[in-house]
């Protein structure tokens, strides 16, 4: 269980403005994030800029120095990771361990996460920003309007996207697709599905096979097949 405490406020509401949520971890836990991030806040009604926000991190990173002798090491929760800006309710989930989206419409820096999933709400409110890569060590941020993303090498970003698919369903060689929920095009949106039939029907019995998206994770497709059989379940 993540350890929280309070900059700028003293956790009471109502919160005022720049009041920051400070995720931190027990000292008998790893050091960072599950997801390879050293620390994880919340701001409320953030509308500070990233000069701003370097300072007030430096100053909190000092204050613990002071009181503890050494900085508090931090992790992630066990669960998936989700980061909610509270100008608007939208939810960026960590996804894709090892992986980061390819397809960045624009980079920006961001002192800190939420300063990114700020960034990726704010810069362009006509043209949803769906999904963005964060590095904390230089503090690259780089944004993802709409479409379809393919995943390339995370070189230390870690993505983040909301409840909904970017990346490619699964396919299944010689078979029929439908589409359910959706016009096949992207993004996805959550419970999008794809229904697969086959004109001699497939091997293994069923009469049909699916791929739904998001169905428990954002961005991953939930087959009734195993992934790597698509090729061999319909034959010709």
């Amino acid at each position: 269980m993540a350890v929280e405490t309070f900059d700028g406020w003293d956790g009471e509401y109502p919160a005022p403005g720049g009041g920051m949520v400070v995720f931190t971890c027990p000292s008998n836990f790893p050091s960072k994030f599950t997801d390879g991030i050293s620390e994880h806040a919340g701001d409320c009604s953030c509308r500070m800029s990233g000069e701003d926000k370097k300072e007030r991190r430096l100053a909190r990173k000092n204050r613990i120095m002071r009181m503890t002798g050494y900085p508090l090491t931090l992790t992630g929760f066990s669960c998936l990771l989700w980061i909610a800006s509270a100008l608007e309710p939208v939810v960026y989930w960590a996804v894709h361990p090892g992986e980061r989206y390819a397809n960045a419409s624009q980079e920006v820096s961001a002192a800190h996460i939420v300063g990114c999933t700020n960034e990726c709400k704010m810069e362009n409110p006509s043209q949803p920003c769906l999904a963005f890569n964060y590095r904390e060590s230089d503090g690259t941020c780089q944004l993802l309007y709409g479409g379809s993303s393919q995943l390339v090498l995370a070189e230390g970003f870690q993505a983040f996207v909301q409840f909904l698919c970017l990346t490619d369903y699964p396919k299944m060689k010689n078979a029929k697709e439908s589409f359910e929920d959706w016009k096949g095009e992207y993004p996805a949106p959550q419970g999008a599905k794809v229904v697969f039939t086959c004109q001699k029907g497939f091997v293994d019995g069923p009469s049909e096979h699916t791929a739904s998206c998001s169905c428990n994770t954002p961005d991953v497709w939930c087959t009734t097949f195993a992934l790597g059989e698509g090729d061999v379940l319909c034959p010709t």
